[in-house]
């Protein structure tokens, strides 16, 4: 099985290498000539800009920090000296196409001091994750359901494989005589011992136990994995693992399980982040904690536990915009709430309210983009009554989401609010892309500057 690193680790990929890149490129001009910024010092940023957006725009069309505990070093070497011969061709690019004059030894000297140090860098690096992701840190409990031969198989691989943190419970065979109970023993069992994984063996990829194992498994972030010779699975959706020579299929796989989308999509909320304090927030925040001091007594910032990725609870931000009231949060605010202040409602419809929540986003609790976080209680209400309700925490609630630009914000009146909320969300959730994130910020600033009857 591959265990692939995490943000983080890619993270410090990237900063290594961009680090190494442009140290190389100072090397080669201190070399040459250590009075150049004296000289021609625009040639200089140039050359700095050409080789930095080369080097993203490569990362941007590949994934050469794809590593796991099965990558061997001959592979990371090859992987390096492919990536820097291309960049080496888009740099040049650049350089002919713009009609900057470069002599090729400065070229040749970048890349002379770059490819020695970056591969060293790599190379250390290579073994600190290759003994990280080695070394389970907790036990992941699974289960096998189905065929018995094929169930042994994935037991067997892990007994033989114990740096993969695997920990074998139980293993259920199917008896498609009573699926109900089958499904509801098996149901009871991976509440009660936090089940992670589930293992579906069998070639027959249409039962109803597993559709009802896939909604359980939405429901309660446990992965579903189909051991099976069925081809008709190879859709989009599903992602194929290796265990030892025997593929596996993760039936519940969605983009944002991928280590690069994540990184992908953290990096636009610290950008967006970033453009937007720098444009407003710097003078805005100041202007409103004033206006609501002036206001009413109370804080000016009002927190809410609510439910955050994997049904995790967190510290949601907002500007207080009511009154102080005990046990406030557990009632949902309605069209002509008396508890909300005069300067509240002027926050809560032009939404000046969630601005707070940019520093839950600077904090990972929450992205820019992603279903709206739902207080506790109204989980609480709704989860017994929405199917797969729980299944949009599979990605970080955001500040605004695909639910919000349809109109399903604010308070939620009935049962089929939420759960057309839910099927947005979920949609949301099954087909992020990059581009889907930035359409939903402008349609987020278009229907604010439209207004929608629900901001109250």
């Amino acid at each position: 099985m591959k265990k692939k690193v995490s943000s983080l680790l890619v993270f410090l990929f990237v900063a290594g290498d961009l680090a190494i890149l442009n140290l190389a490129l100072l090397l080669s001009y201190v070399f040459q000539n250590p009075s150049f910024l004296e000289v021609n010092p625009t040639n200089g940023i140039y050359l700095f800009i050409f080789t930095n957006i080369a080097w993203f725009f490569l990362l941007l069309i590949t994934n050469p920090y794809s590593v796991s505990s099965a990558t061997q070093l001959k592979v990371i070497g090859r992987s390096h000296f492919s990536f820097v011969f291309v960049h080496l061709l888009v740099v040049i690019s650049l350089v002919l196409f713009l009609d900057k004059k470069y002599s090729p030894l400065q070229i040749f000297l970048i890349y002379l001091f770059f490819n020695p140090l970056v591969f060293l860098w790599r190379g250390l690096f290579f073994f600190l994750i290759k003994k990280l992701i080695n070394r389970p840190l907790t036990s992941i409990n699974f289960i096998t359901v189905g065929e018995q031969a094929m169930a042994y198989g994935i037991r067997k691989n892990f007994r033989f494989h114990p740096e993969y943190g695997y920990r074998f419970l139980e293993y259920f065979n199917l008896n498609f005589d009573d699926n109900n109970s089958v499904f509801d023993t098996i149901q009871r069992f991976c509440i009660n011992n936090e089940v992670k994984e589930i293992y579906y063996c069998s070639r027959d990829t249409n039962s109803e136990i597993l559709r009802n194992l896939i909604d359980f498994g939405l429901n309660h972030f446990i992965v579903i994995k189909v051991v099976t010779d069925n081809s008709t699975l190879f859709q989009k959706g599903i992602q194929l693992d290796k265990y030892g020579q025997m593929p596996i299929i993760n039936i519940s796989a969605i983009a944002l399980d991928d280590v690069g989308n994540q990184l992908v999509k953290r990096t636009l909320d610290i950008i967006f982040t970033v453009f937007i304090s720098l444009l407003v927030l710097w003078w805005l925040l100041p202007l409103i904690a004033i206006i609501i001091k002036l206001d009413s007594k109370g804080p000016v910032l009002y927190k809410q536990t609510r439910s955050g990725k994997s049904n995790q609870p967190f510290e949601c931000l907002k500007f207080r915009t009511m009154i102080v009231e005990k046990n406030a949060e557990f009632v949902q605010a309605t069209q002509d709430d008396p508890r909300i202040t005069r300067a509240g409602k002027f926050l809560r419809k032009t939404s000046l309210d969630e601005f707070p929540q940019f520093i839950n986003v600077l904090k990972g609790e929450m992205s820019i983009v992603g279903p709206r976080p739902h207080p506790i209680k109204l989980n609480d209400d709704f989860a017994s009554r929405v199917r797969k309700l729980m299944s949009r925490h599979y990605a970080k609630p955001g500040i605004t989401g695909l639910a919000q630009c349809k109109g399903y914000r604010g308070e939620t009146k009935n049962l089929l609010e939420m759960k057309h909320r839910i099927v947005l969300d979920r949609f949301y959730v099954e087909n992020w892309s990059l581009t889907f994130d930035i359409k939903i910020i402008f349609l987020t600033a278009f229907s604010l500057l439209k207004g929608s009857n629900n901001a109250y």
